[in-house]
């Protein structure tokens, strides 16, 4: 009996450690940072701010409309504006690549600090611009990086300063 708890114990590892792999790379804030046109400095990343897929699904098909749910992990407001809102990323040959999102972002959107019961959250979509070329011609899955990046707050008034949060699916053809 003994034996087969360790086996069983040992292959329920191996598959945990399997399902939170993904085939991007670690981002750290200095990736996220390029993406941002004006000066400004990420302050952290997928602490401040949170950012899921709904119904935690992994793989979509292309020309999928991606559900996203956001969360203000912070004691700050944090301000979101069509700019950097979402943000699509995927990497080849080394590097990261933007890809187009069909939807596009207008006006801004404010989340307030953690514990403000139901402002603290939202909302939001992607629809990732996929084309052929995209993909290498024997790939079936690419892997993409949806970034939602946020400026905080302080007394009402921009910082500068930005959170940014990472989630990772696989757009499949």
């Amino acid at each position: 009996m003994k034996k087969y708890i360790k086996d069983f114990t040992i292959f329920g590892l191996m598959i945990f450690s399997l399902v939170g792999c993904s085939s991007l790379p670690n981002t750290d804030t200095s990736d996220i940072q390029e993406l941002l046109t004006a000066d400004g400095s990420i302050r952290n990343l997928n602490d401040s701010l949170q950012v899921k897929v709904e119904g935690d699904q992994k793989d979509f098909p292309l020309d999928s409309q991606i559900t996203l749910l956001i969360y203000n992990e912070s004691s700050h407001f944090l301000l979101f504006t069509g700019e950097y809102f979402v943000r699509l990323l995927t990497f080849n040959d080394g590097e990261w690549i933007e890809v187009a999102n069909s939807l596009t972002y207008s006006g801004s959107k404010t989340l307030s600090p953690k514990g403000t019961i139901l402002l603290d959250q939202t909302s939001t979509w992607a629809k990732p611009q996929i084309t052929e070329q995209i993909f290498k011609p024997d790939e079936k899955v690419l892997p993409l990086r949806i970034v939602v990046i946020g400026e905080i707050l302080e007394n009402d008034i921009r910082t500068g300063e930005f959170a940014a949060a990472y989630v990772d699916v696989d757009i499949k053809r």
